[in-house]
């Protein structure tokens, strides 16, 4: 099993604005004596926002091959701004000859078509301006703006395999992986779904009467990997007689209305590998409610038509009568001392 996560990394890329030094300066782009173009000048204070420049000036740069001659600035900032209009490089161009057809104007970053053996390689991006045209593309008093645009991201593409052990059939396992990218710790998680082997088909609903059953339901399963398996039958109300892959199906005594099934298989060595279907089973009634028909019971049941000998009644307790002691007890032993003590003068005078 294989899976692909994407990370991203530091690139760069940049659109191109092609101006004239009026639409850059805002009107305050002049030409000096001779022809010499000079970019517009600003303070630290009044363009805070640019940071650092470096200005480099070409005057009267003469092609080896035409013997032509142009001017040209080239401004560059220090840092990046991926705000739209903060340009990191510009190009002015002014004094340009006739035959200016030939060359090339672009940047590049790393490894591109025009320049293979320099710079970091693969994913580098490069803006062409002009090749071989540029008296198409050139002009006096053109500034051409290079603007960085971000945030840089470029993905790259991360496989993985994963071995999967039978014990995980049916279940989502995590994969986390742990990485550094750009010197920056970080942590990737991902999960699998890890599906079951087995696959079951529909069990349709099925109606029976109250009191009755439904002998012989098939359960149609298949198995990937041929192990030994087990049904399960569960709902309320009901019990069911398993045998092998087939089950019969016994609503409770007396019971009748609606009641969901369940019908599992699952894998005899790893349970998680299972698969469950339910249907629903209609009991109707026969029309014998039982139940205690005594309305004078305590569970005296509205709905019974039939007795069923289970009524209950308030139990009532009768206190016991309380016995009269008698004060005659200690004179009968008196009196019964008194004829001993006679008894025994008698014996004595005989």
């Amino acid at each position: 099993m294989s899976n692909k996560k994407k990370l991203h990394s530091v690139g760069r890329k940049s659109s191109i604005a092609i101006l004239t030094a009026m639409d850059v300066a805002g009107g305050a782009a002049s030409a000096a004596p001779g022809g010499s173009f000079y970019p517009p000048t600003f303070t630290a204070e009044e363009r805070p926002d640019l940071g650092d420049l470096v200005f480099m000036e070409f005057d009267n740069v003469k092609d080896k091959n035409t013997g032509e001659t142009f001017d040209y600035q080239v401004i560059l900032r220090s840092g990046i701004d991926d705000h739209e209009n903060m340009y990191e490089m510009i190009f002015a161009y002014d004094n340009l000859g006739a035959n200016v057809d030939e060359g090339t104007i672009f940047v590049e970053g790393g490894d591109s078509t025009y320049s293979t053996l320099a710079g970091f390689k693969d994913g580098a991006l490069a803006n062409v301006v002009g090749y071989n045209d540029l008296g198409k593309v050139l002009k006096d008093y053109l500034v051409i703006c290079f603007d960085y645009v971000g945030p840089e991201q470029s993905e790259i593409a991360l496989s993985f395999k994963a071995t999967v052990n039978p014990e995980s059939a049916g279940t989502t396992k995590a994969i986390t992986m742990n990485y550094s990218l750009g010197g920056e710790a970080a942590v990737m998680s991902h999960e699998i779904a890890v599906n079951t082997n087995l696959k079951m088909a529909d069990i349709a609903d099925m109606e029976v009467d109250e009191n009755g059953r439904i002998d012989g339901i098939e359960v149609a399963v298949l198995d990937a990997d041929q192990s030994p398996n087990e049904l399960i039958v569960s709902g309320e109300n009901i019990t069911a007689e398993i045998d092998g892959m087939s089950f019969n199906l016994i609503p409770n005594a007396h019971f009748h209305g609606d009641t969901e099934v369940t019908v599992t298989v699952r894998d005899k060595a790893y349970t998680s590998d299972s698969v469950s279907k339910t249907f629903l089973l209609s009991v109707a009634s026969d029309g014998i409610e039982y139940g205690c028909t005594d309305a004078t019971a305590t569970n005296y049941d509205a709905n019974a038509n039939t007795d069923d000998g289970s009524c209950q009644y308030p139990v009532t307790v009768t206190p016991e009568p309380e016995v009269e002691k008698s004060s005659s007890g200690s004179t009968g032993i008196f009196m019964l001392l008194g004829l001993l003590g006679l008894m025994q003068v008698r014996r004595s005078r005989a």
